[in-house]
């Protein structure tokens, strides 16, 4: 049986910062100029794609990215997301492959959302990959204070505290 260790070896996966494995996939060569551009102060490229993986008691912990995101589902288990918008609305999706159980395939997640996933099934793993347009920059990428979220959120402490922690268990 093909497990996390067995993509993380074979995909080249490496430690990210939010949590989980990641390898990025393709960078378009097409960019769009800052005008063109909401929230960058530089050019970017049009779109960016990542594999992502989540194994065991791993957490996407809570980021926010200036661009739009898209994870698509590619094999494992189901992961659950915890998406805040920029209204403090808190949507939670199922990224998975099943249909009948409201699970998507692919989840999409706005410009400017905090956002966390979580495993469903905490013996398995998650292989996805994630597009982001425009493309993925480091410069884009936030990773949250806990604490300032829980002032602006109080009404979602406990997820927000649930997907704050790192566990590598």
């Amino acid at each position: 049986m093909k497990n996390a260790d067995y993509w993380i070896k074979h995909l080249n996966l490496i430690p990210h910062p939010e949590g989980g494995h990641y390898k990025e996939t393709y960078k378009s060569q097409i960019f769009l100029s800052k005008g063109d551009l909401n929230n960058c102060v530089t050019t970017r490229r049009s779109a960016s794609l990542i594999y992502f993986l989540l194994s065991k008691k791993e957490k996407s912990t809570f980021h926010r990215l200036k661009s739009d995101e898209i994870w698509i589902f590619n094999k494992g288990t189901s992961v659950k997301i915890y998406i805040i918008d920029k209204k403090g609305n808190l949507l939670i999706e199922k990224l998975g492959h099943d249909i009948e159980n409201n699970e998507e395939l692919q989840v999409f997640i706005p410009a400017e959302s905090w956002f966390a996933a979580e495993l469903i099934d905490k013996t398995s793993f998650c292989l996805m990959s994630c597009l982001v347009s425009p493309g993925f920059e480091w410069d884009d990428f936030e990773l949250a204070d806990i604490n300032k979220l829980i002032e602006q959120y109080p009404a979602y402490t406990d997820i927000l505290k649930l997907c704050a922690i790192q566990c590598n268990e």
